[in-house]
């Protein structure tokens, strides 16, 4: 809260806080200072993560030579490609 009053934008982990009075108030210092405060979900640790993990660990699909994800949802969607897609086509992806 205090780098939200500061005038810093604030990125934070999960949990965000410890109880909801605690978020409440970090959401009403985001709200006065016009700063952005957002908050990380990993979704490494979920369980269709982990399956995946271990099918690429196992070899079963062989060597990954490119990947892209797309997430939508929230207020934009997000492509990420990596592998081996040429520079201009990562460019591509990432302007969609």
């Amino acid at each position: 809260m205090d780098l939200l009053r500061a005038g810093k934008h604030v990125l934070v982990e999960k949990p965000m806080a410890t109880c909801l009075e605690e978020c409440d108030a970090m959401l009403g210092a985001a709200q006065a200072s016009g700063r952005l405060l957002s908050v990380v979900a990993q979704n490494r640790f979920k369980t269709p993560m982990m399956k995946l993990k271990r099918v690429l660990e196992s070899g079963l699909i062989g060597r990954v030579l490119h990947a892209q994800v797309t997430r939508s949802g929230g207020a934009e969607a997000v492509t990420t490609t990596s592998g081996g897609a040429a520079p201009g086509r990562r460019k591509a992806a990432a302007a969609r």
